[in-house]
């Protein structure tokens, strides 16, 4: 049989200039939107953990404490970590003779530190405070200690007047008994403003401290405190000073009540926005501890108490919501673990009434210590970032420093969108229906995600889920009124994040009237198909289903090339399906050249009567006619059209060598980079390059 009369060409077109910032510019879109969820580990030494979070523009600083491999000692440290939980550092505080714990961090002015510590003098055995200054960068500025005193502190808070308030225990060789213990510090100067006992709430030679404190628009501030702990009791009292530290109010809770043995331990304290208070704590009976939540109204009496969650275990990072509902971290022993523990993330409505619980890790011990909302906007939609420890997946004796970052349903993943349609039995066929199988929406939980149905022929779209009608479980339907083929996009949102997804539907019978054809070109027994076919909508509904007719499995990409074991002529049936059309298109395809090496070269393209170059081409390319081709010499006396098509079937690009021009360049600057299929034709004969 004679040779093919069409025969075609592929070309790569690049943009080297701009490919090393395409691919960054994807990797980034990918590293940063794509998972904007995690949980993260950080590991230097065998022993670390990060006890507080505060978010610094777009870092996390985490007031932090490892054990010095050498040593066998705490060191305090901070680590700074960008927002996706990468590219941290960090930075050690050693002092001398001591070894510290981290205790607590604040930001104050501007984008300096306070950072709390407990420290030990290893020569006296003594414990003392230890508090750093640092600057933006987190080295140290100022330090005040205070080894001359048996105390320590727990925690720290800013006032209104920008003056530090810190709270803790101290023992005093004049007096009996462990003591609140409450200074006020200038944080320019590092004087002591005030130095305050608080004496009255504990029983000799027993041990109170301030674990929490916040300070008040009035300038006083609300200390939570342990007191009475003497190995078989304890309660939690909340206390109210003045800004000269005197004592206003105070009400001391016995959340054990009744319980033999009950130990009852402060936690944190929040001001809430109706001018109440919110604090956690946990009691102790029988070895084992349970969380508690109190919520005050505005007089201090309590309005509700949650006791329901963080079982064996307790309540961290307290935060309220835009809408009065709260969100609390902390970790707790769930029954299937055998003793280990989880962290722990829960939400209580308005009334202290749970809403979801959800757990954290892995294999052994996990713990959150604190938590904040992302942003710190508030809005209920930013999500929580979470901080602590966790020795899941670790050898024994090792614990990693451990950062969570949520959405504001306490997940890790981002919302799927996808769906499929069809035409129901006994459904008119402009009746599409259509299923969901999008996932981590959860459109009828609590703060669950919604779906938003965009049909493509301009009605209004149809929304379900949170804040809409339910979605239920019954698969949404529309009619279209015109035959056609249309674009349906189902977006689904979950808190910040939105997903798409774009499918297009046949309607009502539509036949576009497709009509199936290719040309082929043999490289060395690999044939290259160019998908010529009309009316296909490739990049809608069309598909292409391609037999070479050697035996082989069928394929269905647009413009396949296919390797033949031997030379012949073989019948390829290309059958192209459009909606409710099926067109089929046979030719005889002559493979000639197994074992022949004919291939394109980075120089150039060249087959029969045209050179095409270069390949891979940037902003141009130029045809050139050669004397002979195989079907004769066609020298300089015919015009060539030249078509140009993408992977979809598309044409984006024609253009005509004139008869009586040996060459012709054309700018391709336009296409988007990637691979194309060019058919070259003199009216009766096809050259392709």
């Amino acid at each position: 049989m004679p040779r093919n009369n069409k025969m075609c060409g592929i070309l790569n077109i690049r943009r080297m200039r701009f490919l090393t910032f395409t691919i960054f510019f994807i990797f980034f879109v990918l590293s940063t939107l794509a998972q904007p969820y995690f949980s993260k580990q950080y590991s230097w030494v065998n022993v670390q953990q990060a006890k507080k979070i505060i978010q610094n523009d777009s870092l996390y600083i985490l007031g932090s404490d490892f054990v010095n491999m050498s040593t066998n000692l705490w060191v305090s440290c901070n680590l700074k970590v960008d927002m996706d939980g990468n590219n941290w550092n960090r930075t050690d505080y050693v002092g001398t003779y001591i070894e510290s714990n981290a205790r607590d961090i604040l930001k104050y002015g501007g984008n300096n530190f306070f950072f709390v510590n407990s420290a030990k003098n290893l020569n006296t055995g003594e414990g003392f405070s230890w508090f750093l200054f640092l600057n933006e960068n987190l080295g140290v500025e100022n330090t005040i200690s205070s080894e001359a005193l048996a105390n320590q502190t727990y925690c720290a808070s800013l006032t209104n007047d920008n003056q530090i308030l810190t709270g803790g225990w101290i023992l005093k060789p004049s007096q009996s008994g462990f003591h609140l213990y409450l200074t006020k510090l200038d944080p320019i100067s590092g004087d002591v403003l005030m130095d305050t006992t608080y004496s009255n709430l504990y029983t000799p030679f027993t041990l109170s401290w301030i674990q929490d404190i916040t300070a008040t628009p009035d300038g006083g501030a609300y200390l939570l405190a342990t007191i009475n702990n003497g190995g078989f009791d304890g309660d939690i009292s909340l206390i109210k000073i003045d800004s000269l530290g005197n004592w206003q109010w105070h009400q001391i809770y016995d959340i054990g009540a009744g319980l033999w043995d009950s130990q009852d331990f402060a936690g944190y304290i929040k001001i809430t926005q109706d001018g109440g208070v919110v604090f956690t704590g946990h009691k102790s009976p029988y070895i084992q501890y349970y969380g508690e939540i109190f919520k005050l109204n505005a007089d201090l009496t309590v309005q509700w108490h949650s006791e329901e969650h963080f079982y064996n275990g307790a309540p961290c990072g307290i935060i309220e919501l835009a809408d009065s509902c709260m969100v609390v971290g902390g970790f707790g022993v769930l029954p299937q673990t055998s003793g280990s523990m989880r962290g722990e993330i829960v939400k209580l409505d308005k009334g202290g009434n749970t809403l979801w619980k959800r757990t954290y890790g892995g294999n052994k011990n996990d713990y959150f210590y604190d938590a904040i909302v992302q942003n710190h906007d508030y809005s209920g939609k930013s999500g929580y970032v979470l901080c602590g420890r966790t020795e899941s997946n670790l050898p024994p004796g090792r614990a990693d420093a451990w950062l969570v970052r949520l959405n504001c349903m306490g997940l890790l993943t981002k919302p799927e969108a996808l769906f499929s349609h069809t035409v129901l039995a006994g459904s008119p066929p402009n009746v599409i229906t259509f299923i969901n199988q999008s996932q981590y929406v959860y459109p009828d939980s609590i703060d669950g995600g919604f779906y938003r149905w965009s049909w493509g022929d301009g009605t209004p779209p149809f929304v379900c889920g949170q804040g809409y009608e339910p979605c239920g479980g019954s698969l949404p339907s529309h009619t279209y009124q015109t035959p056609g083929i249309y674009g349906v996009t189902l977006t689904a949102i979950v808190c910040n994040d939105t997903a798409t997804y774009t499918q297009y539907v046949c309607a009502g019978n539509y036949s576009p009237g497709a009509q199936a054809s290719f040309v082929a070109e043999d490289f060395g027994g690999t044939v290259f198909f160019a998908n010529t076919s009309q009316n296909a909508h490739f990049d809608q509904t069309g598909i292409s289903i391609w037999d070479f007719g050697d035996g082989s499995f069928p394929s269905y990409e647009t413009h396949p090339h296919h390797t033949y074991a031997e030379n012949g002529s073989y019948t390829v049936t290309l059958t192209v399906v459009v909606c409710a059309d099926t067109s089929v298109y046979t030719q005889e395809v002559v493979v000639q050249t197994v074992g022949i090496s004919e291939i394109p070269s980075s120089e150039g393209f060249g087959v029969g009567s045209l050179q095409v170059y270069p390949n891979p081409a940037q902003n141009t390319l130029t045809f050139e006619r050669v004397s002979k081709s195989p079907l004769g010499d066609l020298g300089v006396t015919v015009d060539l059209g030249v078509s140009f098509y993408n992977l979809t079937g598309q044409t984006v690009l024609q253009t005509t060598l004139a008869a009586g021009e040996t060459h012709k360049t054309v700018s391709v600057a336009h296409l988007p980079e990637g691979l194309y299929v060019y058919v070259v034709e003199d009216g009766g004969a096809v050259l392709a390059g």
